[in-house]
Protein backbone atom coordinates (compact mmCIF):
# COMPACT_ATOMS: atom_id res chain seq x y z
CA UNK A 1 0.00 0.00 0.00
CA UNK A 2 1.06 3.61 -0.47
CA UNK A 3 2.28 3.43 -4.05
CA UNK A 4 0.52 6.76 -4.71
CA UNK A 5 0.92 8.29 -1.27
CA UNK A 6 0.68 12.11 -1.35
CA UNK A 7 -0.28 12.04 -5.03
CA UNK A 8 -3.30 13.79 -6.55
CA UNK A 9 -5.11 11.95 -9.33
CA UNK A 10 -7.97 12.78 -11.70
CA UNK A 11 -10.16 9.94 -13.04
CA UNK A 12 -12.95 10.41 -15.58
CA UNK A 13 -15.89 8.03 -16.14
CA UNK A 14 -15.56 7.29 -12.43
CA UNK A 15 -19.14 6.27 -11.73
CA UNK A 16 -18.85 2.68 -12.88
CA UNK A 17 -16.71 0.06 -14.60
CA UNK A 18 -12.99 0.64 -15.12
CA UNK A 19 -13.10 4.22 -13.86
CA UNK A 20 -14.78 3.28 -10.58
CA UNK A 21 -12.38 0.37 -10.00
CA UNK A 22 -9.42 2.67 -10.68
CA UNK A 23 -10.63 5.33 -8.25
CA UNK A 24 -10.79 2.68 -5.54
CA UNK A 25 -7.30 1.35 -6.26
CA UNK A 26 -5.76 4.81 -6.43
CA UNK A 27 -7.37 5.72 -3.11
CA UNK A 28 -6.23 2.44 -1.54
CA UNK A 29 -2.69 3.33 -2.57
CA UNK A 30 -2.81 6.68 -0.85
CA UNK A 31 -3.89 9.16 -3.54
CA UNK A 32 -6.41 11.94 -3.30
CA UNK A 33 -8.68 11.20 -6.25
CA UNK A 34 -11.05 13.51 -8.09
CA UNK A 35 -13.77 11.16 -9.36
CA UNK A 36 -15.38 12.81 -12.40
CA UNK A 37 -18.61 11.74 -14.04
CA UNK A 38 -22.01 13.04 -15.09
CA UNK A 39 -23.70 10.42 -12.89
CA UNK A 40 -23.62 12.52 -9.74
CA UNK A 41 -25.44 10.11 -7.46
CA UNK A 42 -23.06 7.26 -8.28
CA UNK A 43 -19.90 9.27 -7.67
CA UNK A 44 -21.32 10.54 -4.39
CA UNK A 45 -21.94 6.93 -3.41
CA UNK A 46 -18.35 6.14 -4.37
CA UNK A 47 -17.09 8.78 -1.95
CA UNK A 48 -19.28 7.26 0.77
CA UNK A 49 -17.82 3.82 0.07
CA UNK A 50 -14.17 4.87 -0.11
CA UNK A 51 -13.91 7.93 2.11
CA UNK A 52 -12.86 11.55 1.96
CA UNK A 53 -9.81 10.80 -0.19
CA UNK A 54 -12.32 10.64 -3.06
CA UNK A 55 -13.65 14.00 -4.24
CA UNK A 56 -16.72 13.60 -6.47
CA UNK A 57 -17.02 16.02 -9.41
CA UNK A 58 -19.99 16.25 -11.76
CA UNK A 59 -18.25 17.04 -15.04
CA UNK A 60 -18.99 16.88 -18.76
CA UNK A 61 -15.57 16.18 -20.24
CA UNK A 62 -16.80 17.06 -23.74
CA UNK A 63 -17.31 20.66 -22.54
CA UNK A 64 -13.94 22.41 -22.86
CA UNK A 65 -14.97 25.39 -20.72
CA UNK A 66 -16.26 23.18 -17.91
CA UNK A 67 -13.01 21.19 -18.02
CA UNK A 68 -10.91 24.39 -17.77
CA UNK A 69 -12.96 25.64 -14.82
CA UNK A 70 -12.49 22.29 -13.08
CA UNK A 71 -8.75 22.32 -13.81
CA UNK A 72 -8.48 25.80 -12.30
CA UNK A 73 -10.20 24.50 -9.17
CA UNK A 74 -7.80 21.59 -8.78
CA UNK A 75 -4.81 23.84 -9.39
CA UNK A 76 -6.06 26.22 -6.69
CA UNK A 77 -6.87 23.50 -4.14
CA UNK A 78 -3.89 21.14 -4.48
CA UNK A 79 -0.14 21.48 -4.07
CA UNK A 80 0.48 19.02 -6.89
CA UNK A 81 -1.39 17.27 -9.73
CA UNK A 82 0.31 13.99 -10.52
CA UNK A 83 -1.92 11.55 -12.42
CA UNK A 84 -4.64 11.96 -15.03
CA UNK A 85 -6.59 8.90 -16.16
CA UNK A 86 -8.93 9.56 -19.09
CA UNK A 87 -11.43 6.70 -19.00
CA UNK A 88 -14.52 8.04 -20.77
CA UNK A 89 -15.77 5.92 -23.65
CA UNK A 90 -18.70 5.31 -25.99
CA UNK A 91 -19.12 2.20 -28.18
CA UNK A 92 -21.07 2.92 -31.40
CA UNK A 93 -21.89 -0.08 -33.56
CA UNK A 94 -22.04 -0.57 -37.30
CA UNK A 95 -20.00 -0.08 -40.45
CA UNK A 96 -19.38 3.15 -42.36
CA UNK A 97 -22.84 2.75 -43.92
CA UNK A 98 -24.58 3.18 -40.56
CA UNK A 99 -22.45 6.20 -39.62
CA UNK A 100 -24.16 9.58 -40.02
CA UNK A 101 -22.84 13.01 -39.09
CA UNK A 102 -24.48 13.07 -35.66
CA UNK A 103 -23.00 9.71 -34.73
CA UNK A 104 -19.58 10.80 -36.03
CA UNK A 105 -19.54 13.96 -33.91
CA UNK A 106 -20.90 12.23 -30.81
CA UNK A 107 -18.28 9.46 -30.96
CA UNK A 108 -15.40 11.87 -31.50
CA UNK A 109 -16.66 14.20 -28.77
CA UNK A 110 -16.84 11.43 -26.18
CA UNK A 111 -13.94 9.17 -27.16
CA UNK A 112 -11.37 11.62 -28.51
CA UNK A 113 -12.25 15.25 -27.84
CA UNK A 114 -12.75 14.49 -24.13
CA UNK A 115 -9.14 13.27 -23.93
CA UNK A 116 -7.96 16.35 -25.83
CA UNK A 117 -9.92 18.65 -23.49
CA UNK A 118 -8.56 17.07 -20.32
CA UNK A 119 -4.96 16.92 -21.53
CA UNK A 120 -5.00 20.48 -22.85
CA UNK A 121 -6.36 21.79 -19.56
CA UNK A 122 -4.27 19.70 -17.19
CA UNK A 123 -0.84 19.41 -18.83
CA UNK A 124 0.17 23.04 -18.15
CA UNK A 125 -1.27 22.91 -14.64
CA UNK A 126 0.44 19.62 -13.83
CA UNK A 127 3.71 21.08 -15.05
CA UNK A 128 3.28 24.32 -13.10
CA UNK A 129 2.60 22.44 -9.87
CA UNK A 130 5.45 19.96 -10.27
CA UNK A 131 7.89 21.23 -12.92
CA UNK A 132 10.75 18.92 -11.98
CA UNK A 133 8.81 15.80 -10.96
CA UNK A 134 7.15 12.79 -12.54
CA UNK A 135 3.79 13.46 -14.15
CA UNK A 136 1.64 10.66 -15.60
CA UNK A 137 -1.27 10.62 -18.02
CA UNK A 138 -3.05 7.40 -18.99
CA UNK A 139 -5.60 7.44 -21.81
CA UNK A 140 -8.12 4.71 -22.58
CA UNK A 141 -7.99 3.43 -26.15
CA UNK A 142 -8.98 -0.13 -27.10
CA UNK A 143 -7.56 -3.21 -28.73
CA UNK A 144 -10.35 -2.57 -31.30
CA UNK A 145 -8.53 0.35 -32.92
CA UNK A 146 -5.33 0.54 -34.96
CA UNK A 147 -4.29 -2.55 -32.98
CA UNK A 148 -6.93 -5.03 -34.19
CA UNK A 149 -9.76 -4.90 -36.71
CA UNK A 150 -13.12 -6.17 -35.55
CA UNK A 151 -16.47 -6.25 -37.31
CA UNK A 152 -19.13 -3.55 -37.06
CA UNK A 153 -17.03 -1.18 -34.99
CA UNK A 154 -16.03 1.32 -37.70
CA UNK A 155 -16.57 4.51 -35.73
CA UNK A 156 -15.37 3.08 -32.43
CA UNK A 157 -12.13 1.90 -34.04
CA UNK A 158 -11.55 5.25 -35.75
CA UNK A 159 -11.98 7.22 -32.52
CA UNK A 160 -9.93 4.84 -30.39
CA UNK A 161 -7.19 4.72 -33.02
CA UNK A 162 -7.15 8.50 -32.78
CA UNK A 163 -6.63 8.23 -29.01
CA UNK A 164 -3.54 6.10 -29.63
CA UNK A 165 -2.16 8.67 -32.09
CA UNK A 166 -3.01 11.52 -29.70
CA UNK A 167 -1.18 9.70 -26.90
CA UNK A 168 1.96 9.18 -28.95
CA UNK A 169 2.01 12.81 -30.09
CA UNK A 170 1.60 14.13 -26.54
CA UNK A 171 4.24 11.74 -25.23
CA UNK A 172 6.77 12.91 -27.81
CA UNK A 173 6.09 16.61 -27.23
CA UNK A 174 6.18 16.50 -23.42
CA UNK A 175 8.77 13.87 -22.47
CA UNK A 176 11.41 16.52 -21.75
CA UNK A 177 9.04 18.13 -19.24
CA UNK A 178 8.85 14.96 -17.17
CA UNK A 179 5.55 13.61 -18.50
CA UNK A 180 4.88 9.93 -19.07
CA UNK A 181 1.88 9.64 -21.38
CA UNK A 182 0.61 6.17 -22.29
CA UNK A 183 -2.64 4.44 -23.15
CA UNK A 184 -4.32 1.20 -22.19
CA UNK A 185 -5.97 -0.93 -24.88
CA UNK A 186 -8.45 -3.32 -23.24
CA UNK A 187 -10.32 -6.10 -24.93
CA UNK A 188 -13.82 -6.86 -23.69
CA UNK A 189 -14.44 -5.92 -20.06
CA UNK A 190 -17.26 -7.06 -17.81
CA UNK A 191 -18.69 -3.63 -17.10
CA UNK A 192 -22.25 -2.58 -16.39
CA UNK A 193 -22.65 -1.13 -19.87
CA UNK A 194 -21.31 -4.32 -21.50
CA UNK A 195 -23.76 -6.48 -19.57
CA UNK A 196 -26.72 -4.20 -20.24
CA UNK A 197 -26.06 -3.25 -23.86
CA UNK A 198 -24.11 -6.10 -25.50
CA UNK A 199 -23.99 -9.32 -23.50
CA UNK A 200 -27.75 -9.38 -23.32
CA UNK A 201 -28.21 -13.13 -23.89
CA UNK A 202 -26.21 -16.18 -22.77
CA UNK A 203 -25.29 -16.82 -26.42
CA UNK A 204 -23.87 -13.34 -26.91
CA UNK A 205 -22.00 -13.45 -23.62
CA UNK A 206 -20.42 -16.78 -24.52
CA UNK A 207 -19.37 -15.46 -27.93
CA UNK A 208 -17.65 -12.49 -26.33
CA UNK A 209 -15.90 -14.75 -23.85
CA UNK A 210 -14.66 -17.31 -26.37
CA UNK A 211 -13.11 -14.75 -28.72
CA UNK A 212 -10.54 -14.02 -25.98
CA UNK A 213 -7.91 -16.75 -25.96
CA UNK A 214 -8.27 -17.01 -22.19
CA UNK A 215 -11.94 -17.86 -22.63
CA UNK A 216 -13.30 -15.02 -20.50
CA UNK A 217 -13.63 -11.25 -20.48
CA UNK A 218 -11.64 -8.99 -18.17
CA UNK A 219 -12.84 -7.59 -14.88
CA UNK A 220 -12.69 -3.82 -14.34
CA UNK A 221 -10.30 -4.50 -11.46
CA UNK A 222 -7.80 -6.14 -13.82
CA UNK A 223 -7.70 -3.04 -16.01
CA UNK A 224 -7.43 -0.84 -12.91
CA UNK A 225 -4.38 -2.79 -11.76
CA UNK A 226 -2.65 -2.07 -15.07
CA UNK A 227 -3.52 1.63 -14.85
CA UNK A 228 -2.14 1.68 -11.30
CA UNK A 229 1.09 0.04 -12.47
CA UNK A 230 1.51 2.63 -15.22
CA UNK A 231 0.80 5.49 -12.82
CA UNK A 232 3.00 4.27 -9.99
CA UNK A 233 5.77 2.13 -11.45
CA UNK A 234 6.21 2.36 -15.24
CA UNK A 235 8.70 5.18 -14.78
CA UNK A 236 10.72 4.49 -17.94
CA UNK A 237 7.81 4.13 -20.36
CA UNK A 238 6.04 6.74 -22.45
CA UNK A 239 4.14 6.81 -25.74
CA UNK A 240 3.13 3.15 -25.48
CA UNK A 241 -0.05 1.10 -25.90
CA UNK A 242 -0.52 -1.36 -23.04
CA UNK A 243 -2.61 -4.16 -24.52
CA UNK A 244 -4.74 -6.10 -22.03
CA UNK A 245 -7.09 -8.32 -24.03
CA UNK A 246 -6.87 -11.89 -22.75
CA UNK A 247 -4.96 -12.93 -25.86
CA UNK A 248 -7.66 -11.77 -28.30
CA UNK A 249 -5.22 -9.98 -30.60
CA UNK A 250 -3.00 -13.05 -30.89
CA UNK A 251 -5.69 -15.70 -31.14
CA UNK A 252 -6.89 -17.20 -34.41
CA UNK A 253 -10.48 -17.62 -33.24
CA UNK A 254 -11.54 -13.99 -33.31
CA UNK A 255 -14.92 -12.60 -34.26
CA UNK A 256 -14.41 -13.42 -37.91
CA UNK A 257 -15.21 -17.08 -37.17
CA UNK A 258 -18.75 -16.34 -35.96
CA UNK A 259 -21.60 -17.34 -38.25
CA UNK A 260 -24.73 -16.31 -36.38
CA UNK A 261 -26.16 -13.13 -37.90
CA UNK A 262 -26.92 -11.61 -34.50
CA UNK A 263 -23.35 -12.13 -33.41
CA UNK A 264 -22.03 -10.60 -36.62
CA UNK A 265 -24.16 -7.53 -35.97
CA UNK A 266 -23.64 -6.93 -32.27
CA UNK A 267 -20.16 -8.12 -31.32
Amino acid sequence: MGRLRDKVAIVTAAAQGIGRATVKRFAQEGAVVYACDLQEEKINQLQTEVGDSVIPVCLDVTDALAVRIFADRVEHDQKTIDVLFNCVGHVPEGTIHECDDDQWHKAFDINTKSVHNMCKAFIPRMDAKNPDGDKCIVNTASVASSVLATANRYLYMVTKGAVIALTKSLAHDHVQLGFRINCVCPGTVNTESWRNERATTPELRQAFETRQAMGRVATPQEIAELVLYIAAEATYTTGEEFIIDGGWRNSAGGFGTANHEDLRRYL
